[in-house]
């Protein structure tokens, strides 16, 4: 039991080009072919596995759409019809116009996160009645999130690894260097093969990838733009130093205190909490975000 022969009899374009946004475009093409086996008790899988007939994830010549489906009907005996269709995305100019040329796709939205602070809006210092710091107080920020998607001939998800511990060193989207991070990085494979090992293990064996990345925007509130993404905690401890620099228990009414107190930039007592000190401490690297290629 075997297939005799493969014809392909038409094909046409269902959808010459559709945009919704006018900056990329969809495709849809339809071809259709004549199977004739030579015995009556061949199988569909057989059918289905003939290399003259297309298969879901080929690739339509030399252009970026790709089978999306193979339909096969009996109709006789030994004689079968299959109707096979392409879909893909290509650039505004035409058919073989390579996705990689699109230009991204860019949406802004919010995120709101909690940070601690010992401030209100107006500067002053969140206290008690009689001057005591109230701890654990958090102030909500809301941060700006860049979404961006555009297509690549290949990825490099070893290179890309170390940007999702770093902040811009260079102007990015029009912010100053250390005020963004790359929160999110997905990767969709556009390709012709339904080889996925070899996809996973040599990214550049697919057609394109179709990219999606998130950044996070920090305005650096009460710091510096290339501290807007360090850790800030007050500086309060159950030790101080004394003037001669010598580290001892911090005392309250002459007892050893029981919570922290707080201390100065030197590590010495603090008493008035509208003074109080905060440390800061960088907690990621910096890297050049140009070089990722998703806006330019």
């Amino acid at each position: 039991m075997a297939v005799d022969l493969v014809t392909k009899m038409w094909s046409k374009t269902v959808a010459p080009i559709q945009s919704s946004d006018l900056k990329k475009a969809t495709i849809e093409q339809q071809e259709a072919y004549q199977i004739t086996v030579d015995d009556p008790a061949t199988t569909l899988s057989t059918i289905l596995a003939d290399e003259d007939l297309p298969s879901v994830g080929d690739r339509l010549g030399t252009s970026y759409l790709f089978c999306r489906s193979v339909n096969v009907q009996r109709l006789g005996p030994v004689y079968y019809i299959a109707d096979v269709k392409y879909s893909g995305e290509v650039g505004l100019l035409g058919f073989n116009a390579n996705p990689t040329s699109l230009p991204p796709e860019l949406t802004w939205s919010d995120i709101e996160t909690a940070e601690a602070t010992d401030e209100d809006f107006d500067g002053n210092p969140i206290v008690t009645a009689n001057g005591e710091p109230i701890t654990g107080v958090t102030l909500p920020i809301v941060d700006q999130v860049l979404t961006v998607k555009r297509n690549f001939a290949s990825i490099n998800t070893f290179a890309i690894a170390p940007y999702r511990q770093s902040t811009n060193s260079d102007i990015f989207a029009g912010w100053a260097p250390g005020t963004v991070r790359l929160i999110r990085y997905n990767a969709v494979s556009k390709n012709s093969s339904n080889d996925v090992q070899n996809i996973t293990t040599n990214p550049q064996s697919t057609a394109y990838w179709e990219v999606t990345a998130a950044f996070q925007f920090r305005y650096p509130y009460r710091t510096t733009n290339d501290k807007a993404w360090y850790s800030r905690v007050r500086h309060e401890g159950m030790y101080v130093k004394d003037a001669q620099g010598r580290i001892t228990r911090a005392t309250v009414s002459g007892a050893d205190a029981t919570k922290p107190v707080l201390l100065k930039e030197d590590g010495t007592r603090e008493l008035d909490p509208a003074n109080a000190h905060w440390l800061e401490f960088k907690r990621l690297g910096s890297l050049p975000f140009s070089t990722l290629g998703l806006l330019s």
